[in-house]
């Protein structure tokens, strides 16, 4: 499913009958229910979810493996949940747990390009996006499935303000929008220093303050959810959304020198390079 567009076919998560994994069996028997699945959303696989989300909104969504899948999970070789967030609007980010929710205060165990992750990326001499390149792109998560629960989280994405230059910033875009009262309260704020001095709990009051501020700027978000569980022994991720995701895909640009491209209008027009 696409934002303009209809359901791509998928191929389907592939069955691998052998020796189960102990590991894996034994993790799932182990956990066989989490906490917070009361307020979640349930997500199945291969079943998108469209959903809004307004700027100071959060969506949680329960994933879970029932008694037969789980039979047959343990069987496959790399069992696998691959987690996809298509952004249509705004700046939807997904992180997820297997302990519940996070905005409830579970722990988050997978968060798209947290800090972990970006430090990890880094360690392995891979490159990092900027922090302004990623938000709002299209996110996605893959994860070991070594628990029958999953809570996957929906919320949107305000960027730190960990600089005077961002605090400037938020002014600015406050003002262009006609929210004179709070452009001033932000300079108040960091003028006076209040993100640094004053304790802990007078700091997050004012970053309370900031992110509510954040909020007022941002459009709502629309989403596409898609969860689907695999074998990626079977069905790798590269092969889950091959439209978009295709093995092998060539991303080489090459610049062709001493041709020009012309069309010719009309039906069954023709482009000679």
């Amino acid at each position: 499913m696409r934002c303009a567009a209809g359901t791509p076919a998928r191929p389907r998560a592939g069955r691998l009958m052998g020796v189960p994994s102990l590991v894996l069996g034994l993790l799932l028997v182990l956990y066989p229910r989490a906490s917070g699945s009361d307020s979640a959303t349930p997500l199945f696989s291969e079943r998108p979810v469209v959903a809004t989300l307004l700027a100071n909104e959060t969506k949680c969504y329960h994933f879970s493996l029932d008694s037969d899948t789980t039979r047959n999970v343990v069987y496959w070789k790399l069992a696998k949940l691959y987690l996809r967030l298509e952004p249509c609007a705004g700046t939807p980010h997904m992180r997820a747990s297997v302990y519940g929710c996070p905005s409830q205060g579970h722990l988050t165990n997978w968060e798209y390009q947290s800090d972990k992750a970006r430090n990890d990326l880094r360690a392995r001499g891979q490159p990092v996006p900027a922090d302004w390149e990623w938000p709002g792109d299209l996110e996605s998560l893959s994860i070991d499935v070594t628990h029958r629960n999953f809570y996957v989280e929906i919320s949107q994405y305000q960027p730190p303000l960990r600089t005077n230059a961002s605090l400037y910033d938020l002014e600015n875009r406050l003002r262009a929008k006609g929210f004179l009262d709070q452009a001033d309260r932000v300079v108040d704020i960091y003028a006076e220093g209040r993100l640094t001095s004053g304790g802990p709990a007078n700091i997050q009051a004012q970053v309370n303050i900031l992110r509510g501020y954040q909020q007022l700027l941002m459009p709502e978000a629309v989403y596409i959810l898609t969860a689907t569980l695999h074998d990626a022994a079977v069905v790798p991720a590269a092969k889950v959304y091959p439209l978009t995701n295709a093995p092998g895909w060539d991303r080489t640009i090459t610049h062709i020198t001493g041709g020009e491209i012309s069309v010719t209008e009309g039906a069954g027009g023709e482009a000679a390079v």
